[in-house]
Parts: structure tokens; sequence; C-alpha cells
């Protein structure tokens, strides 16, 4: 049996700080709404007071889909898609701009692409590439203007694209 499930449904928000604080201990979750796309192995950053989730492996394999949640209103919207199919990439925020950063493709090679996305305009462009293709990245917040990744715990792999 295939067990198959929304990420949303297992992606849970705390429903206050002051729940999470509380003087047991102890927070609290509440289930909030579905992800429109059923995927898994996305990239995933908060923006300001919304989540975006992009690409991943869903059911027709890797995918372009980013969507973005409303946390007070609790709806999802499709946004503009990637550039190219990704899985396993990172999103960090930089600034008022989301970047997702390396993964595989669609034949489950890694990339050195990084687009970069605003929301007010929905729209990506590509940016300069990594000097060498990784996948499987972890990513972080830098508050500044600058762009950089480390201590990624992605593999390095040598890259011709």
């Amino acid at each position: 049996m295939r067990l198959s499930v929304r990420l949303a449904a297992l992606f849970l928000l705390p429903v206050s700080a002051a729940a999470a604080a509380s003087a047991s201990g102890v927070g609290r979750w509440d289930r909030r709404a579905p992800m429109l796309t059923e995927r898994t192995e996305v990239a995933g950053a908060a923006l300001d007071d919304r989540i975006y989730i992009a690409g991943g492996l869903g059911p027709g394999g890797a995918t372009d889909a980013v969507e973005e949640y409303d946390v007070s209103a609790d709806t999802w919207r499709t946004r503009a898609p990637l550039p190219a199919r990704l899985h396993h990439a990172a999103a960090v925020v930089v600034g008022s701009r989301l970047y997702v950063v390396g993964g595989f493709d669609p034949a489950w090679r890694p990339v050195v692409s990084v687009f970069e996305y605003d929301p007010g305009r929905d729209r990506w462009a590509r940016r300069t590439p990594m000097s060498a293709a990784r996948d499987h990245l972890g990513g972080g917040e830098r508050r500044g203007e600058d762009l950089r990744l480390r201590r990624t715990r992605g593999r390095a792999q040598p890259s011709d694209q």
C-alpha cells in the first residue's frame, strides 16, 4: 500500500508564540490548509508573512510548481513556475527575494542553477550559477544583500552545466 500525503498535512504551524512558550513548556499545533500540489523533496522558505514551496517530486516526477502560503489567511495559491523542474534544491531568502539553488534535474543529475524570485512581480530570473553542482542542500537566511551558501550539507558534484 502506498502512503500518499500532502506536505501541508504534515506541515503544521504553531498557533502562536504564546502557545509555544506556554507555562508547561509544550507548544500546540493546528492543522492548516493543505498544499495544492502533492509532492515531496521540495525547497521551502518564508518571506514576509508568506511561505514559498518550490519544485519537488510529485506523482509525475520532478516539478517546476511553486506555491505560496498566506499564513494569516490560511490559503495557498499557485505562483509562476520555476524556470526548470527541480527536486532536492534549497530555498533561501535575501532581502525581498527568494532564491532556489541547486538540486537535481528530472534525470537525477545535480545542477549548478541559481534562480531568483521576485514576489512583487511574480517572476523568476536566472542568476550566476554555482561553480559546482550541488544536491540535497541545506540553506539559511542571511540578512543583507549578498547570497552566500556556506556549510551546506549538499554533495559537490562535477558538472558540465
